[in-house]
């Protein structure tokens, strides 16, 4: 009973397993321009923070704790000096008292320099997304008693890391059987042609508003299916082929076609950089006579 079972649940493992690729290959290419503007602006805001900023920003720190220990050995001191006299009007009291407010002083510039130092170095974007979506939905929830704000402000967390996984994600661009094959020049267009560059470096080529999908590589060459937006066409695209060419380097000789697509609003981009005998002997041998004269 076991053994008849055993297969059956690999297969249904297999076919979930190969749904839930499919599922996330096509959703990865919709969250590629999120993942590519997240990624540049995280990387604006890292270049943002200097040394001179984490300098005086440690700096603030420091004094600040500082200033709390030297609060701390104030306190200490005045209560000696109580333990020492019952007198509030006696001199080491008095000196007590001065030394503890003085240092409290200290303590509040301190503070202050610390917060406009934190204001001052530039916050991570994750920082912000986090400000966005929890500090607010914590603080009226905690008004109002409503745990349902910090629920969907978790769900809305959840959502955005699952956009930024899809769009960072690379779907296999080769089958297993031809990866070993891929030449250098088809690499290169392979990486062109994935959503994340092609949404990156598009508009300098006049191509904004079209977004490909992750390309395939078959025994004809490199296939590429590309959303058009907008009022982008089938035949605006193909118009565009130079554009096409420079943005992903190919070279002047190899053959590049733009058709439609099996719906409206998508095109498909054939480069063959190989043929589908490619690999195959010309050669005449007696297993080419027909079986059935």
């Amino acid at each position: 009973m076991s053994d008849a079972s055993d297969p059956a649940a690999v297969r249904v493992w297999r076919a979930t397993s190969t749904a839930a690729v499919t599922v996330l290959d096509g959703l990865s290419p919709a969250c590629a321009p999120f993942a590519v503007w997240w990624d540049a602006e995280a990387g604006r805001r890292r270049e943002l923070r200097t040394p001179e900023h984490r300098a005086a920003l440690a700096d603030a720190r420091q004094v600040r704790a500082l200033a709390g220990v030297a609060v701390a050995q104030a306190r200490s001191q005045c209560k000696a000096a109580r333990e020492a006299s019952a007198n509030p009007l006696a001199a080491r009291r008095r000196a007590a008292r001065l030394a503890a407010k003085t240092a409290k002083g200290r303590r509040k510039a301190a503070r202050a320099d610390a917060r406009a130092a934190r204001v001052t170095y530039p916050a991570g974007l994750y920082q912000r997304a986090l400000q966005a979506h929890a500090v607010p939905a914590g603080v009226v929830s905690w008004l109002s008693s409503q745990d349902w704000l910090v629920e969907m402000s978790a769900g809305l967390l959840g959502l955005h890391a699952a956009a930024l996984y899809l769009g960072r994600r690379h779907a296999p661009v080769a089958p297993a059987a031809l990866e070993g094959a891929v030449s250098v020049e088809e690499r290169q267009l392979l990486d062109r042609l994935h959503p994340e560059y092609w949404a990156a470096y598009a508009a300098g080529r006049g191509l904004a508003g079209t977004l490909t999908t992750p390309p395939t590589l078959g025994p004809g060459g490199i296939r590429c299916e590309v959303r058009l937006d907008g009022t982008w066409t089938v035949k605006a695209l193909a118009a565009k082929t130079d554009s096409v060419r420079a943005l992903l380097g190919a070279r002047t000789a190899l053959r590049l076609r733009i058709t439609g697509g099996a719906r409206g609003g998508w095109a498909v981009l054939t480069l063959a950089t190989r043929q589908a005998t490619d690999g195959v002997s010309a050669a005449w041998t007696s297993a080419r006579i027909p079986a059935d004269p």
